[in-house]
C-alpha cells in the first residue's frame, strides 16, 4: 500500500500538454473549467465551444484516452483550450489534481464529459452572492438525462457506532452537503491545495471523493449547495461502489478513527484491535496500516478542528 500523501499533487502523472496557445476571449468568470473526459463524448466540439462561451478564465480538458490524432485536431481548432493527455491510468481525483496544477485561476469548476454543457452554465454574478465563494466546494443542482432530480444533499451520521451517510431532502441555497455528487462542483483552488487535494492512494471513486470532503469538514472547511447552478446529464452516471473495500480502510484511518482532544487530533493506540477486526486483514498487515494512519494523523494533528462524532452531533443539532 502506498504512503498516504502529505502534500498536494504528490504523485506526478506522466502526461503531454497540447493547446493553450491562445488566451481565452471575453473572460467573465474568475474560474477554470476542468473537463474530465473519462467515457468519451460524441459532442466534443459543441461542448468545448459552449465552455468558451461561458467566459471561463481557462479551460482544461483532461484526456484519459490515447487518441492523440483526435486531440491534436481539437487543439488546432480550440487553441485557447489546454488538453492534458495522460499516459497512465489515473483515478478521477488524480485527474482533478493534475488539472489544478495547470491553472492559476482562484476557482475551478469540475465537470464530467457525461454532462450537458451549455453556454449558460454559470452566471458571472454568481461570485457576488454572499457566502458561496467562501465554501471549499459549491455543489450544483444535478438532474438525470430525463430531468429527474438527483440526490445532491448528504449528511454524516453515526448509526450503532458506525459511520454512515444519509441522503438529505433539504436542497437550499447555501445549505450544507457532506460531499459533491460525482466530484462535480465549483472548487476554491487555494483551499483545495491547502487540504492536499485528492488522495491518489485511495483508488475507489466513492471513498476518494468522501475522503477529501470529510477531511475538509474535520479540518474546518465546508461544502455547500447552490440550486442557482443547474446541470443535467447526457448519459446517467453510474452509482459508485460504496462497499467497505480496501479503500475504505484507509478512509477509515484518516477520517473516522481520529479523535480530537485539547486542540489536536490523534488515533489512540487502543483503537488498533477494533481496526484489526474491521479490516479483516492479517495481524501484521493491519498493524502496518494502522501505524501509517497514526503517523499521517500525527503529522496533521493541529489541522483537526473536530472529529467525526462532534461533526455528526453538530449536523444533527442544526437539522432539528
Amino acid at each position: 500500500m502506498n504512503t498516504i500523501p502529505l502534500i498536494f499533487n504528490e504523485k506526478q502523472i506522466r502526461r503531454t500538454i497540447l493547446g493553450g496557445t491562445e488566451a481565452p476571449q471575453d473572460v467573465q468568470v474568475p474560474a477554470a473549467a476542468v473537463l474530465l473526459n473519462h467515457s468519451g463524448n460524441q459532442y466534443r466540439d459543441q461542448t468545448l465551444d459552449n465552455l468558451q462561451k461561458n467566459g471561463f478564465e481557462s479551460i482544461i480538458s483532461i484526456e484519459s484516452s490515447q487518441d492523440n490524432y483526435l486531440i491534436e485536431d481539437l487543439s488546432r481548432r480550440f487553441p485557447a483550450v489546454t488538453f492534458v493527455l495522460l499516459h497512465e491510468e489515473a483515478t478521477l481525483g488524480e485527474m482533478i489534481n493534475t488539472a489544478v496544477a495547470e491553472t492559476s485561476a482562484p476557482y475551478f469548476f469540475v465537470l464530467r464529459d457525461s454532462l450537458k454543457i451549455t453556454a449558460q452554465l454559470i452566471n458571472p454574478r454568481f461570485f457576488g452572492y454572499p457566502g458561496q465563494t467562501g465554501s471549499l466546494v459549491v455543489s450544483p443542482r444535478l438532474f438525470s438525462r430525463d430531468m429527474r432530480p438527483l440526490p445532491i444533499g448528504y449528511a454524516p451520521a453515526i448509526d450503532r457506532s458506525r459511520f454512515t451517510v444519509r441522503v438529505s431532502p433539504e436542497i437550499s441555497e447555501g445549505g450544507k452537503t457532506l460531499y459533491p455528487y460525482d466530484f462535480v462542483g465549483l472548487y476554491n483552488r487555494g483551499k483545495f491545495m491547502q487540504l492536499g487535494g485528492f488522495d491518489h492512494t485511495i483508488t475507489a471513486p466513492y471513498w476518494q471523493n468522501l475522503d477529501f470532503a470529510l477531511r475538509a469538514w474535520l479540518w474546518g472547511e465546508f461544502i455547500t449547495l447552490s440550486p442557482r447552478l443547474q446541470i443535467s446529464y447526457d448519459t446517467d452516471p453510474v452509482e459508485p461502489d460504496a462497499s467497505a473495500n480496501a479503500a475504505y480502510q484507509r478512509f477509515y484511518l484518516k477520517n473516522i478513527a481520529p479523535v480530537v482532544k485539547t486542540g489536536y487530533g490523534y488515533i489512540p493506540g487502543s483503537a488498533f484491535f477494533s481496526y484489526w477486526q474491521r479490516s479483516r486483514a492479517g495481524f501484521f498487515t493491519a498493524r502496518r496500516q494502522f501505524s501509517e494512519g497514526r503517523r499521517w494523523v500525527e503529522a496533521n494533528r493541529f489541522r483537526f478542528t473536530q472529529d467525526i462524532h462532534s461533526l455528526c452531533a453538530a449536523w444533527e443539532r442544526e437539522a432539528e
